[in-house]
């Protein structure tokens, strides 16, 4: 009875067995939270009621590390968009491709002239012995005498166009080459060659090209002045991936001769000369004004302007690996492209009538330091929060990341109709102009606005630059990054972050626990 007595002084009359037990107990312990300068860890012990973790999530909720983390998790997210915008430049790239190989396969593709030779069949007789009887067994063994020139040149006036297949299109070409080639007269013995073993009256001169539909006319070529047949009987003289074959006289090789004509030639995207001769010299000019200059060999003089280019260049036979004149099995080719890849033009001079931009390269590298340039807008609104004590849900921050996320599939879309630059001005302008109206409401003032849009711009332009300078694009990015930390550094140097962000801008005051 006394015991009961001391209980109901210490409990109100309501607290019976037969009603709720409540037992509250507070623990004064501190932590640090962005909204709150302390915080009461409650602990309440229901038989019914409010369970324990309630109070856990609150605490999460409030802890100063909190924000960071849920920022980094939205960051990651956002990748899985960006990879679909990545998937997509690469298909939009392969039905471009698509389309060019459409109008390029009827004009022959990329223009290759692999040469100018002259084959002469030649029968050599090999002793060896069968092993079997022991007896002496004679074979014959057909190869051929290959002739290069000693002096051969090129000079042609390209005319480049545009033809368009749906949305894309792609730069095609016409042009007369006109050719020339100074042969000599062969001295047999200096090569180790038997002139008896050497059939004269199948000798014949040998054009090589990469693909017939390249010529929108029949080549027409003389010797000495006297025009040249073709022929179409010496079928193991073709050396080439795919030759012309014209009939020589059987007097022609036993002197100086040259060999002239005109090549009526179309193409696409770029043309490829081969140097197969001691001297080699090519003089292309056009109206194209973004030329691009490759191959193995470097142009002896060129100039590039507005109104287009002019080039030329000279090439030894001992720099392209080109002797005089040698045997070979009739099987083996010496075309350049026959012992290279498709896309190794090495031995070759190469003029690539390329766009002056590449808009789905150009965006495929936006795409590469997407995350980066996501991350500093995440960042400057992250700063914004301390300083305004505004709570920003990560609804808002998501909302934010994908109008980023947005701005590169603007680019990409726009880029198909337009110019790169002015598409990406274009998406750049209309992405700011969102997140500014966007962060002025959440921040319940313009001049946040005005910052966060600000450093969304200052980003856009970081990147273009950054795309435009290939070559410093790392030395860049890395600046970028350091004047960004370091920015961010100098701005919260005086900053507590465990007492921080209170809504009200000054501390609560730290309330007693009700008993």
């Amino acid at each position: 009875m006394q015991r009961n007595s001391k209980n109901s002084k210490r409990y109100p009359q309501h607290f019976t067995s037969e009603t709720r037990l409540e037992f509250i107990k507070f623990l004064p312990l501190k932590a640090p939270s962005v909204y709150s300068s302390s915080l009461k860890f409650r602990f309440k012990f229901y038989l019914k009621g409010e369970p324990l973790l309630n109070s856990t999530k609150n605490a999460i909720r409030g802890a100063f590390w909190t924000k960071p983390f849920i920022v980094l998790v939205l960051l990651l997210l956002l990748l899985i968009p960006l990879s679909f915008i990545d998937n997509l430049t690469y298909s939009r790239s392969e039905t471009k491709q698509l389309a060019q190989d459409s109008i390029l396969t009827p004009v022959g593709g990329e223009l290759q002239i692999q040469g100018l030779a002259i084959v002469v069949p030649y029968a050599e007789v090999i002793e060896a012995i069968d092993k079997s009887n022991n007896e002496l067994v004679k074979r014959r063994v057909e190869k051929n005498f290959i002739i290069v020139p000693k002096n051969y040149s090129l000079a042609a006036e390209i005319d480049p166009t545009y033809l368009k297949r749906g949305i894309f299109r792609v730069p095609i070409y016409n042009g007369d080459f006109a050719l020339k080639a100074d042969f000599e007269a062969i001295n047999y013995t200096e090569l180790g060659v038997d002139p008896a073993r050497l059939n004269f009256d199948e000798a014949v001169l040998v054009l090589g090209v990469g693909n017939q539909k390249s010529f929108t006319a029949s080549p027409a070529l003389s010797l000495n002045g006297k025009e040249l047949k073709q022929y179409h009987g010496n079928t193991e003289a073709k050396i080439f991936d795919r030759s012309l074959i014209y009939k020589l006289p059987a007097s022609a090789l036993s002197s100086d001769f040259s060999i002239s004509g005109t090549l009526k030639i179309q193409g696409g995207e770029a043309l490829h000369l081969a140097p197969i001769a001691q001297n080699s010299r090519f003089e292309i000019s056009s109206t194209w004004a973004s030329p691009s200059f490759g191959g193995g060999f470097i142009a002896k003089s060129r100039e590039v302007s507005a109104n287009g280019f002019k080039a030329s260049w000279e090439v030894t036979g001992l720099a392209a690996g080109i002797a005089p004149a040698w045997l070979a099995d009739q099987d083996t080719q010496i075309a350049m492209t026959s012992r290279r890849s498709y896309d190794d033009r090495n031995d070759a001079v190469s003029i690539g009538f390329i766009e002056p931009v590449n808009n789905y390269s150009l965006i495929k590298r936006c795409t590469d330091y997407a995350l980066l340039f996501l991350a500093v807008p995440f960042l400057a609104i992250f700063l914004c929060e301390v300083y305004t004590h505004e709570r920003i849900h990560p609804i808002q921050y998501l909302l934010i990341g994908l109008e980023d996320v947005v701005f590169y599939l603007l680019v990409l879309s726009l880029s198909e109709h337009m110019g790169f630059a002015l598409s990406y001005a274009i998406s750049a302008i209309a992405v700011s102009a969102i997140v500014f109206f966007y962060a002025s409401a959440i921040f319940k003032g313009a001049r946040w606005g005005i910052f966060i849009t600000c450093v969304q711009l200052v980003s856009y332009a970081i990147l273009y630059v950054i795309l435009n300078s290939e070559d410093y694009a790392l030395l860049m990015g890395s600046l970028m990054i350091f004047a960004v930390i370091s920015l961010v550094m100098y701005f919260t140097r005086k900053l507590d972050w465990y007492d921080t962000a209170i809504p009200s801008g000054e501390k609560k005051q730290e309330q007693e626990p009700e008993i």
